[in-house]
Order: structure tokens, then sequence, then C-alpha cells
């Protein structure tokens, strides 16, 4: 990467772009999020009713709940022939997945809430399995071995993608510092889970499915590779307090809850959401104040597979912030619609006294990091 500090920013584009070279590829879509909830299982509209919550190794995939208020809310049949497939009922009435959430956090219960939450977490979990060093997509590694101490990363998406490429391809990187704040590395890979200064920073600012926060108070764990998943936290209750998890621990469980040392933990989510609630957490408000400190002297902004949708205009000014930001900075996009007019000037509202120093040359992810690798 060129010389000079350097922030790389990460939309769901890159994430999707997931390639570990085998058969996995991908981290899904709002459609197959949303369908995994009835295609993992094949419920059918007649006879959910015999079809509860269904976890996997990764977490909630199905929330009977959910689905039955899906029904209702859109009058759906119940005929026998009927199966459930969410983002076309969804795109039939105007939905998607941010629409889908803001309306439950107007009208409904938390509980509902919690369940999608669960249901995205264990979706962008899923496709990285094991996490082992083998499973690291092979774009988002070089990314790990290109990158300089000083240069910082901004994730906006909550799969382990790059933390994982960091976790074994960055000499640079520690999980106990390398996220902005400092945690415990709940981890089996000892070198990487020492208490060391990370010289490059990896900043999840809407959270993510393997950060975890203790209840009720500002401590966090990192979840690495093959370290906890729902069935260690049965076992661990089972061993500690030397009985079955409540009704109310395995729902927890179920939710990407974690518990360690008679402590729970509960994932740091920055859902999509109007509303925003969560951005007056400290977890959200400390990831970006460390974002604005980085700002001043960062000499290039590098922003992967983000789409600038209109509605986050505002939001993207308050973390890259006009003032803040160096003059001299450019500014790189690297995005399919880069040839488009109206999505160069939604880039050019979040960036408007950076106007003539943004490359929109580089349209593809995966070519662009093959390049970065050629240099």
């Amino acid at each position: 990467m060129e010389r000079g500090k350097t922030a790389i920013v990460l939309g769901a584009g890159a994430s999707y772009c997931y390639n570990n070279g085998s058969n996995k590829s991908g981290i899904p879509t709002q459609e197959n999020i949303l369908n995994s909830m009835s295609n993992s299982i094949k419920i059918k509209a007649s006879n959910s009713t015999n079809a509860p919550n269904f976890t996997s190794t990764y977490g909630m995939v199905h929330s009977f709940p959910l689905t039955e208020y899906i029904k209702q809310l859109f009058h759906i049949n119940s005929g026998e022939d009927n199966v459930l497939d969410y983002w076309e009922i969804l795109q039939e009435n105007g939905f998607n997945l941010e629409s889908l959430y803001n309306h439950l956090e107007k009208n409904v219960e938390t509980n509902l809430l919690y369940d999608l939450q669960a249901i995205i977490a264990t979706n962008v979990l899923t496709p990285t399995g094991d996490r082992n060093e083998n499973d690291v997509c092979k774009y988002h590694e070089i990314i790990a071995e290109e990158i300089e101490p000083t240069d910082y990363i901004i994730d906006f998406n909550w799969d382990t993608v790059m933390s994982d490429a960091l976790l074994y391809k960055c000499p640079f990187w520690y999980p106990s510092t390398g996220f902005g704040l400092e945690l415990f590395p709940l981890m089996h890979i000892k070198k990487k889970s020492y208490l060391l200064n990370s010289y490059v920073q990896l900043f999840h600012i809407h959270g993510s499915a393997f950060i975890v926060k203790q209840e009720g108070k500002e401590s966090y764990l990192y979840n690495g590779p093959k370290s906890y998943n729902n069935f260690t936290g049965m076992k661990l209750i089972q061993d500690e307090l030397q009985r079955s998890p409540t009704d109310e621990e395995m729902k927890k469980l179920e939710l990407g809850w974690i518990y360690f040392k008679g402590k729970w933990f509960h994932p740091v989510f920055i859902p999509p959401s109007k509303e925003k609630k969560e951005y007056s957490s400290v977890y959200y408000n400390r990831i970006k104040a460390n974002i604005h400190a980085n700002l001043p002297d960062t000499k290039q902004i590098i922003i992967i597979g983000y789409s600038f949708p209109d509605a986050d205009i505002d939001y993207l000014h308050s973390v890259f912030v006009d003032g803040v930001i160096n003059p001299d900075t450019k500014v790189m996009i690297v995005n399919p619609s880069n040839d488009q007019e109206d999505f160069q000037n939604r880039v050019l509202k979040v960036f408007p006294n950076l106007r003539y120093k943004i490359d929109f040359s580089n349209k593809d992810f995966k070519e662009f990091i093959e390049k970065v690798k050629s240099n």
C-alpha cells in the first residue's frame, strides 16, 4: 500500500467477496439472511407450529415467534404448500432487512429484535466455519499482509473475515488491544493472546458477532477461533453450577451470549436501526473517538464495498468529520457503482472538501487487491 498513514474502510461488498480458495465464499446478503430462517429447515407455513427456535453451533437460525409475527403482519395464509420465503414476502410488501428491523423496533417487544439480531450474527459467522487459518479470505489476507504500522481499518461489518486475517497474517496486530479498546482475548492461539500493543487497529464501528460486553459493565471479551459456542456455555454452567441451564440461561446462549467465570457477556451489536439508540453506547463513542484521533494525520482513505446510502450521509459526516480530516487526504473508492453519477454524488456529499482528491478508477475489489499484491 502507498506510504503514509492509511485508513481502509470495509463495507458489505468486501465481506460478500469472502473467498478462502475452497468451496466457501460470500458472507450472506440481506436476502439469504432472511431466507435462512425458513430454508435451513424447510419450514412450511402450515406446520410451523411444530418448528420452534432452531439453533446451530453458531447460534440462532430460526425464530418461531418471529416467523409467527411475520405471518400475521403480512396476512400469510397457512396453506399446506405455502413455503415461507421471507425475502420474497418482505419485498412484495416494500420491506428489506433494515425496514423490518425498524418496524419491529417501533411496534413489538424487544424479544423479537434480539431474535433477529441473533439470526443476523449466526449468518455472518457460519460461512467462516471454525475460523482456522485455512479459512482466511485470500483477499483480506493480502490486506493483512500489506498493511503497515499506524494504518487502521474501519469495518462496518459484523463478521470475522478481517479480524481472522489480521489474527493469522498480520504481525503488528493483537486482539487484546487491536480493536480500539482493551479486552480479554478468549482464544487458544497463545502467541496472539498476550496483552501487547497493536500497531494496527481494527475498528468495528457497528460492533460484531465476536466482541462481547459484560452485562452491566464496560468489560469486553474477544471470542477467538474455536474458543466458545453456545454448547460450550451449556457445559460451563453444568460444570460450574452442577445443574442444567435454566430457560433464561438457555435463551441467552441461543442469542449468542457468553457465560465466562460466573459472568454473562452479550454481543456488541449496532443493528440496522433508524432509531440508532446504540449510538449512545460507550463502545460506539470510544470507537468513533479513536477514528477522529487518527483522521488528522491520515494520508489516504480506501473505501471498499460501501454503498453510501442517502439515509447514512448525515451519520457518515459524524464519522468522517470535515474539520478533522486533513484537506490533503486522498480518497480511493473501490465499488462496482463507481461509474454511476448518483453514486459519485453520494460520495461527494460525504467528502465535500476532498472532491478533487477522490479516485473512482477501481471498480472491482478482487482486482484491486491483486494489484496491491503485485506492487
